[in-house]
């Protein structure tokens, strides 16, 4: 299945992935650049990127030691849609002081948060990008292998 098919499949599960992975490379990218402006919002929106990047990339999360329940909590978008709900009110309380570049994280959080609340709305499961999954990435891997020894 490639991205243009989860696009077009519905699932609001895979759509909030999406965005939550987007939001946690703005988080982290973000949280450095406001370093300077807000060092303390800054601070908590870069500890975010690193959590909503282990919860989103799965594999990622495998590769170090003691994530079972970051792994666990991946599985259960109730948890996700609380945890992004959480993350989005901190990072809006944050622009309360100044408003700066990390505004576009919280929307993005935002967008993950009602994605992830209409999967549960809706009664989807826990649905996984394959684009980006354990077995997509196994799976690109091997067809650049084989294509480049033809």
């Amino acid at each position: 299945m490639s991205f243009l098919d989860e696009l077009k499949a519905g699932k609001c599960a895979i759509y909030g992935q999406w965005a939550g992975m987007l939001s946690g490379l703005l988080l982290l990218i973000f949280g450095i650049s406001a370093l300077l402006s807000v060092p303390i919002f800054a601070i908590i929106a870069f500890c975010e990127g690193l959590f909503v990047i282990l919860l989103e990339f799965t594999f990622l999360a495998k590769c170090i030691r003691n994530t079972d329940r970051i792994i666990a909590i991946s599985g259960d978008i109730r948890i996700k849609c609380m945890i992004y709900g959480v993350f989005a009110t901190s990072i809006w309380l944050s622009l309360i002081q100044k408003t700066d570049t990390i505004l576009v994280t919280a929307v993005t959080l935002t967008v993950a948060f009602f994605f992830y609340g209409l999967a549960i709305i809706k009664g989807e499961t826990g649905a996984r990008s394959n684009v980006i999954s354990q077995e997509g990435i196994v799976n690109a891997g091997v067809r650049a292998t084989f294509s480049n020894n033809a």
